[in-house]
């Protein structure tokens, strides 16, 4: 068995080591590590590429936030990175894009590739020594894990057969345990021996080739083409251009006069509503864009006026995207603060003024539509790697209590506690305050506070009980800091006297702030 055969087994049995009933922590620093330790191995031209190490860094900076944080975002990021990785590692001159698709069809593809690869490996070795080699190693496998599953199965009808298994400590192993194993046998192939497809590669070259411009003069059928489309893309966009101007104008006027809290407004609608149809307005623009300047029409000098037409529409698009983010940041300032949906809305924006700003670095440079592909995932890949740097639930539990502090009122509490319990300290220093003086109490009555105090007990005792039972696989700083900080806790003192005034007829459900808007 060759050596990379090996790097696949033991990369099996680690990811089931590493990942079976764990949490996101060091197991994927560990299986990291081991990837690129085996992607090395198998090509070491890697070290000589730009590239790679590119992505290697920005791997490196996922792993930071999954190491320090085990967040969501930091899980995705090491996800994508890892893809990336793998896909530089076998063709360093591919986009990152077109690497990433590969890397992605090829974890699927891994199972028929693992027997297929087997195969051709038996055959050529047969061809090469003269000897017939069976290409049916990979049975010995299969038997082996079959082998396992009825030592499992045995073990569950057998009460001796079960006592003498405890004898020889076989207890780690579970059939769960042998499925992740088998899991982890096919991702480590995908990773490390997973399989391009070619075809992608050749077309990758065809789909970023310059756009040149044509070397005798266009004539009959195709110029009259151009005639009409350059006619036809000059009057959709001087309307545009107009419409767009009347919004972006009303939109300035409506926000120059200034917003308050107590004005009629339905702030849901105004912004996650209004960031819908812009969004949707601004892949259209960008279709529109694409269809008119996907070829000759690039260098018609009579398509001046258009290009100078669909630059300024960029520009107006971007315009609108400005007065959506600051539509955004009222509705946080004025209404109810941070949430996920929010900041949410900053990042879609930012994606879409990134884009439109290579929509029209393509229209004004000629590029092909293939670099506005390359170049957005590549914004959007940096994007998410920054992204997973930041602890978006403590972020967001800080602000919306030092924001409600400064409004003398008090923080949605039930919409903190449905975040992950990564903010559960913060959350905890909020609810002894209160105890403490619960004259510092705006909107929650006594009752509503203690029930929230309930749901903040019962989800610190969980979180404790599950962190617990975990090995050193899952550990992150964030959950070992906080497991720390609960554990010695006294959960008595978070509950307040109910005051004679408050009677059964009180007992009301509280107002929804409207968090998660």
């Amino acid at each position: 068995m060759k050596t990379k055969d090996w790097f696949i087994i033991v990369g099996g049995v680690l990811f089931a080591y590493l990942f079976y009933k764990q949490a996101a922590g060091l197991n994927y620093l560990v299986y990291s590590l081991f990837v690129v330790a085996g992607l090395l191995f198998s090509n070491p031209k890697n070290i000589a590429n730009k590239r790679w190490w590119l992505s290697i860094a920005a791997l490196a900076i996922s792993l930071c936030g999954m190491v320090l944080y085990g967040s969501v975002v930091a899980w995705v990021s090491v996800i994508f990175s890892l893809l990336i990785v793998t896909g530089y590692s076998n063709n360093g001159n591919a986009s990152a894009v077109l690497n990433f698709i590969q890397s992605c069809l090829a974890v699927p593809l891994s199972v028929p590739n693992f027997f297929r690869q087997n195969h051709i490996a038996a055959e050529n070795k047969r061809r090469a020594t003269g000897k017939k080699a069976s290409p049916y190693g990979f049975v010995y496998i299969i038997i082996f894990c079959v082998f396992i599953l009825f030592v499992l199965l045995y073990s569950a009808s057998s009460t001796a057969f079960s006592e003498l298994l405890k004898q020889i400590n076989f207890s780690f192993i579970s059939f769960g345990w042998v499925m992740c194993a088998l899991l982890g046998i096919f991702v480590s192939f995908a990773l490390l021996k997973g399989r391009r497809l070619k075809f992608l590669d050749r077309e990758e070259g065809k789909w970023g080739r310059p756009l040149l411009a044509p070397i005798h003069p266009l004539e009959g059928e195709q110029a009259e083409k151009n005639t009409v489309e350059n006619k036809a893309g000059t009057l959709l966009l001087v309307l545009l251009n107009i419409l767009l101007l009347v919004v972006n104008s009303s939109d300035i006027a409506f926000l120059a006069g200034g917003i308050s809290a107590n004005q009629n407004l339905n702030y849901s609608e105004m912004v996650h509503q209004g960031i819908g149809a812009l969004i949707f307005s601004i892949l259209i623009a960008v279709g529109i864009i694409l269809y008119f300047f996907r070829g000759k029409l690039n260098f018609d000098e009579k398509a001046k006026t258009l290009q100078a037409l669909a630059l300024i529409w960029m520009l107006q698009n971007l315009l609108l995207t400005a007065t959506g983010a600051y539509k955004n940041y009222l509705y946080i300032d004025i209404v109810d603060g941070l949430t996920y949906k929010r900041v949410g809305v900053f990042f879609y924006l930012l994606l879409a003024s990134i884009g439109l700003f290579f929509t029209a670095m393509k229209v004004y440079t000629k590029k092909p539509n293939w670099y506005l592909v390359r170049v957005n995932f590549t914004a959007f890949f940096i994007v998410l790697i920054a992204s997973s740097s930041v602890d978006w639930d403590v972020i967001i539990t800080n602000y919306n209590i030092k924001h409600a502090e400064l409004k003398r009122e008090d923080p949605d509490i039930e919409y903190l506690l449905r975040l992950s319990s990564r903010n559960l300290p913060l959350i905890e220093k909020w609810m002894s305050s209160a105890a403490a003086n619960p004259a510092r109490l705006h909107q929650y009555k006594a009752w509503e506070y203690n029930n929230l105090s309930e749901k903040f007990i019962h989800k610190s005792i969980l979180f404790n009980e599950k962190y617990s039972q975990k090995g050193w696989q899952s550990w992150n700083l964030t959950n070992h800091t906080n497991y720390q900080y609960l554990k010695p806790l006294n959960y008595d003192k978070y509950y307040i006297t109910l005051p004679e005034t408050e009677t059964i007829d009180t007992l009301t459900t509280p107002t929804d702030n409207g968090y998660g808007n």
